[in-house]
């Protein structure tokens, strides 16, 4: 999976940390980056890196070391990027190859339904619920699948979508290379369709 911060492209399971602080357009928070070169045990996920998007809005890049030994953060990959929504809000900052206006149906038509296990739903009060959709594919690399998830959220019946997660465990593997699953092909081919390279930066 690609993403873009100001323009600039970045891949999941192959960018590192480093990568993207070099680059000089990434608005990582300071203080996050002051544990950017600590030691990051084997086969260990990192904690957040926030990226700021505006004064109260930030998302969040990890990584991981999926060697043998240790290994400071900024050499290893990014292998998952968390994108809260905020309703009502926009940003030109942080971008993917899929749009953040996503609907629930929109979805599903291009993407098709995910596995029953992949789709939950959650009723809260006051008519709050949560609608939240997994589309995985196998990993090749490390524990655990790569997976996309889109989360839906309705307060008191204003519908808004919640968060995007990402989550690579894996170097991730082209459609046109590997066929995996219907489902996450499908997904992969509505994102190119709808953002093409000349639009993303």
């Amino acid at each position: 999976m690609h993403f873009w911060i100001n323009g600039i492209e970045f891949v999941l399971g192959e960018s590192t940390l480093q990568d993207m602080i070099d680059s000089g357009v990434v608005p990582f928070r300071e203080s996050d980056l002051e544990d950017a070169k600590n030691n990051l045990k084997k086969n260990t996920q990192s904690c957040g890196f926030r990226i700021d998007l505006d004064k109260y809005w930030s998302a969040q890049v990890y990584v991981l070391n999926d060697t043998d030994a240790g290994k400071p953060a900024n050499e290893c990959y990014i292998s998952e990027i968390y994108l809260p929504n905020h309703p009502g809000e926009t940003q030109d900052i942080l971008k993917f190859d899929f749009p953040l206006t996503l609907t629930m149906d929109e979805l599903k038509a291009n993407a098709g339904e995910p596995e029953a296990d992949n789709y939950k739903h959650y009723d809260g009060d006051n008519g709050y619920y949560t609608d939240t959709f997994k589309y995985t594919k196998p990993s090749t690399k490390y524990i655990g699948n790569s997976y996309y998830s889109f989360e839906y959220t309705k307060v008191c019946y204003l519908s808004f979508f919640a968060l995007i997660r990402y989550i690579v465990f894996a170097q991730p593997l082209s459609a046109y290379q590997t066929r995996i699953s219907n489902q996450y092909e499908q997904m992969q081919s509505y994102s190119e369709e709808i953002l093409p390279p000349s639009e993303r930066n």
